[in-house]
C-alpha cells in the first residue's frame, strides 16, 4: 500500500507508542504489590501514575520544537531507550522516593515520543491518507494495555512485581534496538505534497478548532487512563475475582482500542471524523457511570470493552486534523501543545480517584467525577461538528 521506507516508518513509530502505553500502564497491573511491599498509600499510589503524567506533559512542547528542528526520527529512538532505562531503575525501587523519581523519569522520556512521532507521520503521509495512517499508529495506545495486563500478571504471579517491572524495561529497550534502523536516519521534509493547511501562521496556531481537538483528547485520556488505573483493584474487590481475571477485562479494553483506533481512521472517510468523534465521546461519558454498578464478571468484561472503543475511536481523526490545521513548519510544536494541555486529564484522575478513596472509600464518587470530566470532551466535539468548512 505504502513505499517500504514509509510503510517502515510507520511500524517503528507504532511500535514506539506500545511501549510507551506499555511503559504508562504497566503499574495499575503491579500497584497492589506495590503498595503492599513499599507501604503506599492510596493517595501516594495514584501519584505513580500521575508523577509520570505530569511529567509526560511537560515534555511535549520541547519535544515538538526538537521535532521541528531535527526531525522525529531520532528524538523517538532516544526517547524510547531513555523510558526503558527508567523501567528497569523502578524494578530496582526501595522506597517511595526512588520509586517516584523513576516514575518521573520515565514519564519525561515518554513525553518526547508522540509529537515527534506525529511529527514524522504528517511529513510521510499525505492528508488523503493521514487518517488511516493514524488510526494504525493509535493501534499501539491498545496495545501496549494488552501486553501490560496480558503478560505482566502471569509473570509477576511466578516471579514477584520487580521482574514483572523488569520484563517492561527489557521490552521497551528491546523496541528501541528495532526501531533504530528505520528511525534515526528517517527525515521530514515534506517528502509528500499535502494538501493547503488550514492555518499558515505561528500566531494562529491557538484557533477554537485546537480548543475542541484538546478538550476532545483531554477526555479520552482522563477516562481511559482514570478506569484502568482503578477498575482492577475496584473489579476485584467487587466481584471477587484474582487480578488475572482482571487483567483479562483490561485486556478487552486494549483489544478494543487497537480494533477502534483503526477502524475510526477507516469510518472518517464514510462517516465523517466529526460523527465519529461525538460517538467516542458519548460512550466516555456513559460508561464510566455505567461501571458503578457492574454486578458480574461478563457485564465487567463488556463495560471494558465499551470504554476501550470509546477512547480509541476518536483517535485517528482527531491526531490527524491536529498537524494539519497549521503549517507543517509548525505541526510538531503545535501536537506538542496540543498533547501537553489535553494530557492534563490522565494527571488529574488517578490521584484524584485515589484521594476519594483515602477520604471516602467510595469508587462511586470517583467514576462518577471521570464521567463528570468526559462532558467537556462531548461539548468539544458538538463544536467541532458545528464548524463549517473554510
Amino acid at each position: 500500500m505504502y513505499p517500504r521506507s514509509i510503510s517502515l516508518i510507520l511500524v517503528s513509530a507504532t511500535l514506539s507508542f506500545i511501549a510507551l502505553s506499555l511503559d504508562f500502564m504497566s503499574y495499575p497491573v503491579l500497584a497492589d504489590l506495590v503498595t503492599s511491599e513499599l507501604a503506599f498509600t492510596y493517595t501516594q499510589s495514584g501519584l505513580m501514575m500521575s508523577i509520570f503524567a505530569v511529567f509526560y506533559a511537560l515534555m511535549q512542547i520541547p519535544s515538538g520544537i526538537l521535532s521541528d528542528k531535527f526531525g522525529g526520527g531520532r528524538v523517538i529512538v532516544l526517547s524510547v531507550i531513555l523510558m526503558g532505562l527508567s523501567s528497569v531503575a523502578f524494578s530496582l525501587s526501595s522506597s517511595f522516593e526512588s520509586a517516584l523519581s523513576s516514575r518521573l523519569m520515565m514519564g519525561a522520556g515518554a513525553g518526547f515520543i508522540l509529537p515527534a512521532s506525529v511529527k514524522l507521520l504528517s511529513s510521510c503521509f499525505s492528508a488523503r491518507h493521514l487518517d488511516n495512517a493514524m488510526g494504525i499508529f493509535g493501534t499501539g495506545w491498545g496495545t501496549g494495555f494488552i501486553v501490560s495486563f496480558a503478560a505482566i500478571p502471569w509473570i509477576i504471579r511466578a516471579s514477584g512485581w520487580r521482574i514483572g517491572a523488569l520484563f517492561t524495561g527489557i521490552f521497551t529497550l528491546a523496541v528501541a534496538i528495532l526501531c533504530w534502523p528505520a528511525l534515526w536516519r528517517s527525515r521530514t521534509e515534506n517528502p509528500v505534497e499535502k494538501m493547503k493547511p488550514a492555518q499558515t501562521s505561528f500566531k494562529k496556531l491557538f484557533s477554537r478548532k485546537l480548543v475542541y481537538l484538546i478538550s476532545i483528547n483531554f477526555t479520552g485520556l482522563a477516562v481511559v487512563v482514570g478506569v484502568t488505573t482503578w477498575a482492577p483493584l475496584y473489579l476485584m474487590q467487587t466481584l471477587n475475582i484474582s487480578l488475572a481475571e482482571a487483567g483479562f477485562m483490561i485486556v478487552a479494553l486494549g483489544m478494543m482500542m487497537v480494533m477502534s483506533s483503526f477502524f475510526g481512521g477507516v469510518a472518517s472517510h464514510r462517516l465523517g471524523g466529526e460523527m465519529v468523534v461525538i460517538a467516542s465521546m458519548i460512550m466516555c461519558v456513559v460508561l464510566p457511570v455505567v461501571l458503578m454498578f457492574v454486578s458480574s464478571a461478563w457485564l465487567g468484561l463488556l463495560i471494558m470493552a465499551g470504554v476501550g472503543w470509546g477512547s480509541g475511536f476518536y483517535i485517528a481523526p482527531v491526531f490527524a486534523r491536529v498537524p494539519l490545521s497549521v503549517s507543517q513548519e509548525y505541526s510538531g510544536t503545535v501536537f506538542g501543545v496540543f498533547n501537553l494541555v489535553s494530557f492534563i486529564g490522565s494527571s488529574i484522575t488517578p490521584v484524584f480517584v485515589g484521594y476519594v478513596l483515602d477520604t471516602f472509600a467510595r469508587y462511586d464518587i470517583g467514576f462518577l467525577a471521570i464521567s463528570a470530566i468526559a462532558i467537556s470532551g462531548l461539548v468539544g466535539s458538538l463544536f467541532l461538528r458545528q464548524r463549517k468548512p473554510a
